[in-house]
């Protein structure tokens, strides 16, 4: 038996069999994400201290807006991560020179470079540490300070040697982190336009097929093929893109936060840059011939 569905062509019992088979594997999905939406927004209450209720409405994903990643994000920033403020702490509290610790094991390099990725010398850095963290000399010379510290020298030594050893590992833990971080996000906006494009080309497929079927060119089974095809397509999409906006977080957490409020300042900076060149401007246009020959000579 076939029943007439399109202007031209019709399907057979099967193939109206499997497309309703087709939507219920789709509907049967919905339960799931519905439910995955309330853990989600139980656990933000907890987080935030907000109620459900009064939580703003979710956007699409494509309507996120998440911090730009720019050129040269300064290492320093990795000194406001807690792990690193702690073994620093720990340093001063056995009389060590942060200032001579962080001179010996704690490289001054850009993380970021072009398009917000790991830059050349944090890929170097990550590849070799041995041989570029390992410049200092006795660390019991110029990082500590011995005062008046005269009994129990050699026990003194063992545990300032373990503090250094300590401080040396947080530093080199967060310099990774970063540079996972930041590669993490550049595989995922590369996964983001591979399946952006596969979407592309399966939502061009089915329209074709479409066509074809309601001409009278083909079966509707081709039809079924085509949005088999791409509705696990679109779901994947849709979870590469909430990974994308997610490295965000993770690169805000290697960090130690500070980035973004960097940003600012040089966003305030350039805008103030730009807003003193235009008063300039409108100043000489204003100024009389007299004023504008005197300020050329000055």
């Amino acid at each position: 038996m076939r029943h007439r569905i399109a202007t031209h062509g019709n399907v057979s019992d099967m193939e109206v069999a499997q497309a309703k088979s087709q939507w219920q594997s789709a509907k049967v999905e919905i339960p799931v994400l519905q439910q995955s939406r309330v853990e989600l927004m139980n656990s933000l209450s907890i987080l935030t201290g907000v109620d459900v209720g009064d939580m703003p409405k979710f956007k699409r994903l494509r309507a996120l807006k998440v911090p730009a990643i720019g050129k040269g994000i300064p290492s320093k920033l990795l000194t406001e991560r807690p792990d690193i403020v702690e073994a620093e702490e720990n340093l001063k509290a056995a009389n060590a020179d942060i200032g001579a610790a962080r001179a010996m094991y704690f490289p001054s390099i850009s993380l970021s470079g072009g398009l917000g990725f790991s830059s050349e010398e944090l890929h170097d850095l990550i590849k070799s540490p041995s041989r570029v963290w390992s410049v200092g000399g006795n660390i019991t010379g110029p990082i500590f300070h011995w005062g008046a510290v005269e009994a129990g020298v050699k026990q003194a030594e063992a545990q300032q040697k373990g503090l250094v050893a300590a401080y040396r590992l947080a530093v080199s833990q967060a310099f990774a982190d970063v540079d996972n971080a930041l590669s993490k996000r550049q595989k995922a906006l590369q996964e983001l336009k591979d399946r952006t494009g596969l979407v592309a080309s399966l939502k061009e497929y089915k329209r074709l097929a479409t066509a074809q079927y309601q001409e009278g060119y083909t079966g509707y089974f081709t039809v079924l093929q085509a949005e088999q095809s791409l509705l696990p397509q679109q779901l994947q999409l849709a979870q590469v893109r909430a990974n994308t906006l997610s490295s965000i977080a993770s690169i805000y957490q290697s960090l130690g936060g500070g980035w973004i409020d960097l940003a600012l300042q040089e966003e305030r900076q350039a805008i103030a840059d730009l807003e003193r060149e235009e008063q300039l401007k409108k100043e000489i246009q204003e100024a009389s011939p007299e004023e504008r020959e005197e300020n050329s000579l000055m």
